[in-house]
């Protein structure tokens, strides 16, 4: 980039710093969201692409590559693959044939993506006859590659062959203006002069010598930055790329001349990014504002149609928001795919004739409880939102009959007829009632039997996930009825899993007793056999105290491991308070762990947590936090994962093993953090990893009403009452030798103390409470009952609690 482009574009943005932003609108009129997808930082332009068997794709511009994402189900897309490139802001993509073209602003030339297999694209060859480019078009009719804004010359446009898709030859060149964006049609090249503040029209029926036919300038806030031409090559609208521009349309019918038949302006503020023409509708990337499509069946009288604002955070005149849309899917012409630089994908429908459906979701029988996070649905098309926290929700759609429905977890789904009216809010109330549902509780306790605070337990499949209290006991209050399955874990131990029958109104209790973990750090006592390499300037892992800087939001102060821990590995330890002092710079630095013997071990998973921050203030991210596993002693890795999502804070990441080696002897792993771009400020950490595997519960939880017979097997407590203070004593006969497992429960079924849990001889045992629960405080005054279970028996006895 040119030094007198990055003055303009400090300008621009030292201006707009200073301007108040407007009022925030509506998000969005006669437009809906099927979906947004968010996997990166930072985001440019977007292109389509459409497989031979009709399945469609978004080719998504990021700062460090492009992003294959199939849209083929727009309310559920998924990313094929990320190409890495050259860390770039500005970045374009068009497509031929089976093939993708991207340039970027940076450096590299133009790559070239295979997508004959768009669910494994190939980064097949790169054309090197120039070094940086802003745009480029592709003239598939004429098998044409049109380049604009390139390092060569005035950065006019440069003109190449696709006769061999990947080795692009040039044949011709029109170097009269530096042009940010050109598109053509049929003999008819349209070039945008953006710092000449002028549209030209160019004539390449021989490629090899483009001339100029006309060109327009002069216009108020004249900045062309693109333009669009219509089917018939008769008009082309322009977007010009500053504060309160129009969006114009121009008659080209009669070259040379050229008239401005219409213009189109949404407020005196907000800053027109490019335009799209497909049929009789202009579809713009308008930055803060986001999409707008205007309808332009008569070009003399232009007006908006629709809306929808991908950055509602502001609506001022800032170059934040919607960079790009692709309105050209052949499945269905109202689809288009819209890139925000901060939202990444949004997967959008323009409908001309929609009405809303609103209302609140309710508990059944009790209106005042208000459902957040149910999810509303229309079924036919897809579209949905979730309930707000005060259960409100609203959704648009086209006008007819549908069906709609609601769902939320611990409720039994619901599906309604509505019939949505063009232009109105239909309202529609949704009462949800519970499923049937018990409880689970129980504790949890290391290979000891001593209990453990803080282990993670969690229904699988569900959203209930709960932590155990300092005696290692956990509650889920309601949980559906049926079979569930309970997972336990603990840093340190192996998770371990229980098949759970629920029972309508039972109380289920489920005891975890947690093995050790085959590898558990913490590094507190140090890291045998990790180690740390660089070719970094500085920034290199270390092993120690973190130090903060930023106030901690590019490094952290502290370690994950909770008090007292205090070390973790780190970037750049203790290399001082301010930014970009210790951070890595200028290379890699690589932590690499142990080998550890996992061989003939089954569900093995590994968790670390990770702290990577990369870019500060407005710099973007512009590296990659690379995590690999080895199954061979280092000879080979296999990414884990590959990220430039910044954040400062820890985050956990845990996989199977399996999914990426096969566990062996020779098992390692490995951390790269890394400064290669330009500008970057980047800081890392890895604390608390642990190679743990899932078991699975020997025995099953049984469910229990509180109350339940009792049997004489286990004789009457004495004294009883009793008073705090005093031990209430139980006498049981244990059948055989075995597990047995004895505690104190209240009316609710909730466990107060346990008692005893491990193996026992045959014979009698005496049980003994003293009034106190797990924690060692006294409990409430009142009704409670021992039970005691073996493997093949259960019993219980009621015991009150005088004070």
């Amino acid at each position: 980039m040119t030094a007198t482009r990055i003055a303009l574009w400090i300008a621009c943005l030292a201006a707009l710093i200073l301007m108040p932003a407007s009022a925030i609108a509506q998000q969005s009129s006669n437009v809906i969201l099927h979906s947004q997808l968010d996997d990166y930082v930072q985001y440019n332009d977007v292109w389509g692409y459409t497989a031979p068997n009709g399945d469609e794709y978004a080719l998504l511009g990021t700062t460090t590559g492009l992003s294959v994402v199939n849209v083929t189900a727009p309310a559920s897309p998924y990313e094929t693959g990320f190409l890495p490139g050259a860390t770039s802001t500005w970045r374009d993509i068009k497509t031929y044939g089976s093939y993708a073209y991207v340039t970027n602003e940076s450096s590299g030339g133009m790559a070239i993506v295979d997508l004959a297999d768009p669910e494994n694209p190939v980064h097949v060859g790169t054309y090197a006859g120039f070094n940086t480019a802003h745009n480029l078009y592709i003239d598939e009719a004429r098998a044409l590659c049109l380049i604009a804004g390139s390092n060569l010359s005035s950065g006019g446009v440069r003109i190449l062959s696709l006769a061999n898709p990947l080795s692009p030859a040039p044949v011709g060149n029109w170097e009269t203006e530096y042009c940010h964006d050109v598109v053509s049609l049929g003999d008819r090249l349209y070039a945008s002069a953006i710092y000449a503040a002028r549209i030209y029209v160019v004539d390449i029926s021989d490629p090899s010598s483009p001339s100029t036919i006309a060109s327009q300038g002069n216009y108020p806030n004249a900045f062309t930055h693109n333009a669009w031409m219509t089917a018939d090559n008769n008009f082309v609208m322009t977007t010009d790329e500053t504060n309160g521009a129009s969006c114009r349309m121009w008659d080209v019918s009669a070259l040379p001349t050229i008239t401005q038949a219409s213009s189109y302006r949404p407020n005196p503020t907000t800053i027109p990014h490019n335009a799209h023409i497909d049929g009789n509708l202009a579809i713009i990337s308008h930055y803060t504002i986001g999409v707008r499509i205007v309808d332009i069946s008569d070009p003399y009288n232009i007006a908006e149609a629709g809306y929808y604002d991908t950055f509602p955070e502001n609506d001022g005149g800032s170059f934040d928001g919607c960079w790009g849309v692709f309105p050209f899917f052949g499945s269905n012409p109202n689809l288009m795919a819209a890139s925000d630089m901060s939202h990444g994908l949004l997967m959008l429908e323009y409908v001309a004739n929609g009405g809303h459906v609103a209302g609140t979701v309710t508990q059944a029988g009790s209106p005042g409880t208000l459902i957040e996070g149910a999810l509303v649905a229309v079924q036919e098309t897809g579209v949905s939102t979730t309930t707000s926290v005060d259960g409100t929700y609203e959704i648009f759609d086209a006008a007819g009959s549908v069906n709609l429905s609601v769902s939320a977890f611990g409720y039994v789904s619901q599906v309604l007829p509505v019939t949505i009216v063009a232009g109105s809010v239909v309202t529609e109330d949704v009462a949800l009632v519970p499923v049937s549902s018990g409880s689970v509780s129980g504790i949890v306790m290391d290979s000891a039997l001593s209990p453990l605070p803080d282990a993670t337990v969690e229904v699988l499949g569900t959203p209930l996930i709960t932590m155990t209290d300092g005696s290692g006991a956990y509650s889920f209050p309601v949980v559906p009825e049926g079979m569930q399955t309970v997972r336990a874990w603990a840093f340190g131990s192996n998770a371990m899993d229980a098949s759970a029958n629920v029972v309508n109104g039972a109380t289920l209790t489920l005891d975890f007793e947690l093995e050790d973990a085959p590898v558990a750090l913490d590094f507190e006592a140090g890291a045998a056999g990790w180690g740390a390499s660089s070719t970094a300037s500085k920034g290199k892992w270390a092993l120690g105290n973190p130090e903060p800087t930023n106030g901690g939001q590019t490094q952290t102060g502290d370690d994950h491991t909770p008090a007292p821990g205090v070390n973790a590995w780190i970037t750049g330890l203790l290399a001082g308070i301010s930014v970009g002092w210790g951070d890595v710079d200028g290379g890699e630095t690589v932590l690499t762990s142990d080998t550890y013997s996992l061989a003939g071990m089954q569900d093995v998973r590994v968790r670390y947590h990770r702290w990577y921050v990369s870019g500060y203030s407005t710099n973007p991210t512009t590296d990659f936090f690379t995590a690999e596993v080895s199954a061979d002693g280092g000879g080979s890795w296999t990414v884990v994962e590959n990220t430039d999502l910044a954040n400062p804070s820890w985050e956990v990441v845990d996989f199977a093993l399996e999914d990426f080696v096969a566990p062996s002897d020779l098992t390692r792993f490995r951390f790269t953090a890394r400064d290669t771009g330009d500008g970057s400020i980047t800081e890392a950490g890895i604390d608390d990893f642990t190679i743990y595997q899932v078991t699975a519960a020997p025995a099953t939880g049984v469910a229990v009403l509180p109350g339940e017979a009792v049997d004489p097997d286990l004789e009457p407590a004495f004294p009883n009452p009793f008073r705090a203070g005093q031990n209430t004593t139980l006498r049981f006969t244990m059948p055989a030798d075995g597990h047995l497992s004895a505690g104190v429960y209240d009316v609710a079924g909730r466990r107060v103390r346990l008692l005893r849990n491990g193996a026992s001889d045959a014979g009698v045992h005496a049980l003994r409470w003293d009034g106190r629960t797990d924690g060692g405080v006294p409990a409430p005054a009142g009704v409670y009952f021992v039970r005691t279970k073996t493997e093949s028996t259960e019993r219980s006895r009621k015991v009150l609690l005088l004070r």
